[in-house]
């Protein structure tokens, strides 16, 4: 479990839309309307705190000052950059390994810091979502390409997920 006060934050309107906007900014565009009125943040512990709108559904997580969706709020969202991995891939990823070159089967083009939705290849499921460490151009036979930010079966989804 994490360690923390789990302290409840509300949210003004407008801090919420601060929030979409730096999403959009970072390639997570909505397409889906929030309730900002009743929106709110649950911090779990120092530089990590959850998003939920004011129909509690959770929109995002700040993580030592970066925000990026929620893994399980991905469909809430559209425009951002796919990377799609095989099978091999998953169990590493969701134990918290970074995304590395020979997982990769194919991905949009994307550039060093841009976020990344880690999917599975053969059912376009989300895993994990991640930043990038390199151009997708420089990506080799070896390496690491992608550093792993949120997973399914972290603490962050246990969390949410009450499991």
């Amino acid at each position: 479990m994490l360690i923390g006060v789990d302290m409840r934050r509300q949210l003004s309107k407008k801090e919420f839309k601060q929030i979409l906007a730096l999403l959009e900014k970072a390639g997570f565009k909505r397409v889906t309307d929030f309730s900002l009125k009743g929106a709110y943040s649950r911090i779990l512990k120092k530089d990590l705190e959850v998003v939920y709108d004011g129909n509690n559904k959770v929109i995002a997580v700040m993580i030592h000052g970066e925000i990026i969706p929620f893994i399980g709020s991905i469909a809430y969202f559209s425009g951002f950059k796919r990377v799609y991995v095989d099978r091999g891939a998953v169990k590493p990823i969701t134990n918290g390994a970074d995304i590395m070159a020979p997982g990769i089967r194919d991905h949009d083009p994307f550039s060093k810091d841009d976020y990344v939705v880690i999917f599975l290849e053969d059912v376009d499921v989300p895993i994990a979502v991640g930043k990038a460490l390199i151009n997708s151009t420089d990506i080799s036979e070896r390496g690491k390409v992608i550093k792993n930010l949120h997973y399914k079966g972290d603490k962050i989804w246990k969390y949410v997920s009450g499991g």
